[in-house]
């Protein structure tokens, strides 16, 4: 888990242009809230990241 830097709002507004433009979905479990990535998106993190 990574932590994240700014204040809470600026944070969900992140969270939220990413849903909007499609780059990360959300499912809803009954204790917690999970974001994913598409797995093109993935692998193009992790070729960035290298």
């Amino acid at each position: 888990m990574a932590k994240c830097q700014g204040s809470q709002a600026e944070s969900f507004k992140a969270i939220q242009s990413l849903e909007r433009r499609g780059m990360i979905a959300r499912s809803l479990g009954e204790a917690e809230t999970v974001f994913t990535m598409p797995p093109v998106l993935k692998e193009y993190v992790k070729m960035v990241a290298e």
